[in-house]
């Protein structure tokens, strides 16, 4: 049974929505950030769902006007930053507690930036910060020696510390993340994960999530 047809009976569902991940769930796992790309069936996956259901959506730890330009399919409901940020008639909108540590969050850009080992890449995604080192020599001996310095500018800057798949992440001290980006959006919805069995349409629960792979 493909993923498609598991969501299929879901579609009856009242106020049904559907969000996706974007990389390892649209896109492959990639070495490199940038060369990230949806999946032509993915892409049409998400472009027959479109209209079918109440909402349908991308939520990523990506900036949300990258993850808008990756998948460029008008009608999507587009949330990024882990939640901190919505796409918005063209524009970027972040969410309203994320606003007072923007400052912040460029000042730790800045004192963090000259400190990168070699081939480490600063992502600077205005309401986190991403440290890939992915592509160093020896990622587990750069994951040792950053550490310290990403801990020390989290404190200094008053930002929460995340790791990731060969990554750091800096973001606002705010309880907001993926699940908590949706709120806000036609309830109730079905919560289904794709190649699990669906719920019934009565047992429908508040918050939506799937994987399309």
């Amino acid at each position: 049974m493909t993923d498609f047809e598991i969501l299929t009976p879901l579609l009856h569902a009242r106020q049904f929505g559907l969000f996706c991940d974007f990389d390892g769930t649209l896109s492959r796992i990639v070495d490199q950030p940038e060369a990230a790309q949806i999946t032509p069936e993915n892409r049409q996956q998400l472009t027959e769902l479109k209209g079918k259901t109440a909402v349908t959506g991308i939520i990523s730890g990506r900036a949300v006007a990258d993850i808008a330009a990756r998948v460029g399919i008008d009608g999507l409901t587009y949330v990024g930053n882990h939640g901190l940020e919505r796409w918005r008639d063209g524009k970027r909108v972040a969410a309203e507690a994320v606003r007072p540590y923007l400052a912040q969050i460029a000042q730790a850009a800045e004192a963090v930036e000259p400190r990168l080992l070699a081939g480490m890449q600063l992502e600077d995604k205005q309401a986190t910060l991403s440290i890939h080192y992915r592509q160093t020599a020896d990622p587990d001996e750069v994951r040792e020696q950053f550490l310290p310095v990403a801990e020390e500018t989290a404190r200094q800057y008053g930002l929460k510390l995340f790791e990731g798949r060969r990554i750091f992440e800096l973001r606002p001290p705010i309880p907001l993340d993926k699940g908590k980006g949706l709120d806000g959006f036609p309830k109730p919805h079905v919560v289904c994960k794709a190649g699990a069995k669906p719920p019934l349409p009565q047992e429908s629960k508040p918050g939506i999530a799937a994987d399309l792979v």
